[in-house]
């Protein structure tokens, strides 16, 4: 059963300028693990692939007492919007 659908769009540009102004923001809202993947790639900010959502910590714990067992994202993006909606289940 859906419990909830979210939609967002951001200019890339806006985040762009905060991750090379704000060290503290990137280790904010990603992992080590997506960090090292992105510092890789050549186009840091528009990469393609599967996107998927992990929890950790409050929000897992969160998501698990919700009865939140799937979360579905699905991102698209021009040269500078990206949109992301989500659905949990």
């Amino acid at each position: 059963m859906i419990q909830g659908i979210g939609t967002d769009i951001i200019e890339v540009s806006r985040i762009r300028s905060v991750m090379e102004k704000d060290i503290g923001f990137r280790d904010k809202i990603f992992t080590p693990g997506e960090i090292s993947y992105c510092e890789t790639k050549k186009h840091k900010y528009d990469e393609y692939g599967k996107p998927m959502i992990r929890l950790y910590g409050k929000a897992d714990e969160f998501a698990r007492m919700q009865g939140i067992t799937k979360i579905h994202v699905t991102l698209s993006h021009l040269k500078e919007t990206a949109t992301a909606t989500v659905t949990v289940e």
